[in-house]
């Protein structure tokens, strides 16, 4: 028999699924995130049935993290009062496929959703109703968060990464500039144009006038790149310590999420500024970026540990960048071994060229930059073949990290 945990603050469904007589219930409804957490940490569960709104401290992002986290094989049936294409995109990547867009469902449906071995997505008006196979992640929306250690290159790497994704790929991008303490994506891509910025997108919201045509408006587009779109950052601190919180993250993302193939969010040194945890917890893939030395990579460690066991960020889902690399770094097995077996998935050789674009004497562009060769090098691919080899190989490393299938 199927053991069935519920957390609704709904203690008449507890009633209802004993007496089918089909399950082994929970004999109470768990009424807060941390009894939840507590309760499937000690006993084996194989279905919770719960909502994005219970009681407790977390953020409905962690606290669904935390649960996949301790029990990866758990089926999780979530009710939720609004469904965006961004949050969906979330759920999907923690393995919740089972989703009910509303405070209350019929018993026949919850039933169905408990026995069904596909996932469903029941939306409010019950009319565009889907099926979700879970064996089959597609998300073409993606959020992709870069975090890494103090001075290890963050920006630059988005930078990079943003180029790959939507000139090679062909994505359309939006690179956001939330590096609220060092802002440098405006530097390292050549663009200057501050009356359209993260501050104007912030008005709006407080104006009640954000929509997407506020936000395009708002956006720098990239030289000679029309996928690739920049929402930089002029604000102050005073405006990012005292005015900007998770009500203007959860607006622009879900914005650009319904906009953009990809997201890109890079973000700050400090773990303290609340939109490092908001948006990593949110993130289907960070790219975390570090400097080969023992500095770095102490600092890695730390950050990597408040990651994975406190904010619940899969382990998985963290893909460990190296940046300025040189003859005198430490070896890539150093670092792995160091950074307890997470595994490096690209290694940047440290460029003279990135002076160059940072003092604008040249623009940021992949193929004089790099080369092709460089990016073989980053990807790990076999810098013989031939260059329509090589560049396949490189695009479709880059499209497995993405989970896009071209």
């Amino acid at each position: 028999m199927k053991r069935v945990l519920i957390a609704l603050e709904n203690s008449n469904l507890v009633d209802k699924l004993k007496k089918t007589g089909k399950y082994l219930v929970h004999d109470k409804d768990i009424t807060y995130q941390e009894g939840v957490l507590e309760y499937v940490s000690k006993y084996s569960t194989d279905i919770i049935i719960t909502k994005d709104t219970l009681q407790g401290s977390m953020t409905k992002e962690i606290f669904l993290k935390q649960i996949k986290l301790i029990a990866p094989k758990i089926k999780v049936i979530l009710f939720t009062n609004e469904i965006t294409e961004n949050y969906k995109g979330f759920l999907f990547a923690n393995d919740i496929f089972n989703i009910i867009e509303s405070d209350t469902a019929n018993f026949t449906e919850i039933l169905d959703l408990i026995e069904s071995k596909e996932g469903q997505v029941i939306y409010k008006n019950r009319q565009n109703n889907e099926k979700v196979s879970n064996s089959v992640k597609v998300i073409t929306k993606k959020i992709v968060a870069v975090f890494g250690t103090s001075g290890a290159g963050k920006s630059y790497f988005s930078s990079i990464l943003s180029y790959i994704v939507s000139k090679k790929i062909k994505l359309n991008t939006l690179l956001i500039d939330m590096d609220t303490q060092n802002s440098a994506i405006d530097i390292y891509n050549n663009v200057n144009n501050y009356s359209t910025s993260l501050l104007q997108v912030m008005e709006d919201i407080d104006n009640d006038d954000f929509n997407s045509n506020s936000l395009y408006d708002s956006m720098t587009r990239a030289k000679k790149n029309s996928k690739l779109s920049f929402l930089l950052n002029n604000i102050g601190i005073y405006e990012a310590q005292n005015k900007l919180t998770t009500e203007y993250y959860s607006k622009i993302y879900n914005e650009a999420g319904s906009k953009f193939d990809v997201t890109i969010v890079d973000l700050p040194a400090s773990p303290f500024l609340d939109v490092v945890p908001y948006t990593l917890t949110l993130a289907s893939d960070v790219f975390f970026v570090i400097n080969p030395n023992f500095i770095s990579v102490r600092q890695a460690i730390k950050f990597l540990d408040l990651m994975v066991n406190v904010w619940g960020v899969s382990k998985q889902n963290i893909h460990i960048v190296i940046n300025k690399k040189t003859q005198e770094s430490l070896e890539l097995k150093q670092v792995e071994t160091l950074l307890r077996n997470y595994k490096v998935c690209l290694e940047i050789c440290d460029l003279d060229s990135v002076e160059e674009v940072v003092n604008g004497i040249k623009e940021l562009d992949l193929p004089e930059s790099l080369g092709i060769s460089e990016l073989t090098k980053i990807f790990g691919a076999d810098s013989k073949p031939e260059k329509q080899i090589v560049k396949s190989n490189v695009y479709n490393k880059i499209n497995s990290f993405l989970g896009v299938n071209r």
